[in-house]
């Protein structure tokens, strides 16, 4: 019997956030390994396999701990927790970003424990697609294997970042990096352009203006949850693949389930719109399954 749950490879970060209007938080729980687990875990049990620098905080530690969260695969390392700088502009979509000490993001991925090998459900997060490669290559048999990625890796590790893509059953990316792989401004034809790149779907992120997936049994656009008072935009989109492949895991669903991962989409989508209430996971850690579902309600 496989694992009922989720496993995330990815960041986890030291953050500091400035907000227009907000102030400033400092040295909070950050990565997108930690926004994936948080809304992921509403949904099922959650691996994590990272690391941390010898500089990790015991009381973001704990945080992780407080969530269930399964980290024996995070592996504390020699040097300096990656820390991420964003500085939001006043609307709240473009930021200036400082990352700082982010040797152990680029660095090969930890040992896979060996109970860990049951996992059916795999999300490859935004690391060095060689990392990538590494990861796939561990779970010849998993049901599901979705990758994220960033605009960096698009431009300079393209060759392997294709490779990486191939190998994946599902690809999920913001519009932004969808028109930078593909060349295609509109996200819809770029989600279809994408499909051509070898995984079975494509899930274009388009933030306020929702989600576009590319299926082979068509094309489907999800709108974003109105969330009247954005705070603090950092993770959702982590969150929003945490919510969507938690529900595929809970549904014991495949790449070729098109009305799954729609679902699947709704409920990333309602993780999300949390997330973007208040900095950090603070809003996510007081969240319960029934206001998701009632979200997720709300855009059925």
């Amino acid at each position: 019997m496989s694992f009922p749950g989720v496993l995330i490879n990815a960041t986890l970060c030291i953050d500091t956030v400035e907000v227009p209007g907000r102030g400033k938080v400092v040295d909070i729980l950050g990565g997108a390994a930690a926004y994936f687990a948080a809304a992921a875990r509403f949904y099922g049990p959650v691996r994590i396999l990272g690391s941390v620098g010898s500089d990790y905080p015991d009381e973001l530690w704990q945080q992780l701990q407080a969530m269930g969260l399964d980290l024996s695969g995070v592996e504390r390392r020699a040097g300096e927790t990656l820390r991420w700088h964003g500085s939001y502009h006043a609307d709240l979509k473009n930021r200036d970003t400082l990352v700082v000490h982010e040797d152990l993001a680029v660095e090969a991925i930890p040992p896979l424990p060996d109970a860990w090998r049951d996992t059916a459900y795999v999300c490859s997060g935004v690391t060095q697609p060689t990392n990538q490669l590494t990861l796939q290559s561990q779970f010849p048999d998993a049901l599901l294997i979705v990758l994220d990625t960033i605009d960096l890796y698009v431009r300079e590790h393209r060759p392997k970042l294709l490779e990486a893509i191939a190998g994946a059953h599902g690809l999920v990316i913001n519009d932004w990096e969808a028109t930078q792989l593909t060349g295609e401004a509109d996200a819809t034809e770029a989600a279809q352009k994408l499909l051509g790149l070898g995984p079975r779907f494509a899930i274009v992120k388009r933030g306020e203006f929702g989600a576009v997936l590319a299926h082979s049994e068509g094309v489907w656009h999800c709108p974003a949850y109105p969330v009247k008072d954005l705070v603090d935009p950092t993770g959702a989109g982590d969150s929003f693949l945490g919510g969507f492949l938690g529900y595929m895991a809970e549904q014991n669903a495949d790449a070729e389930d098109f009305t799954a991962i729609q679902q699947a989409m709704r409920h990333g989508t309602a993780a999300a719109s949390f997330t973007i209430e208040d900095f950090s996971l603070r809003r996510l850690a007081d969240l319960t399954r029934e206001q998701i579902d009632e979200r997720v309600a709300a855009l059925t």
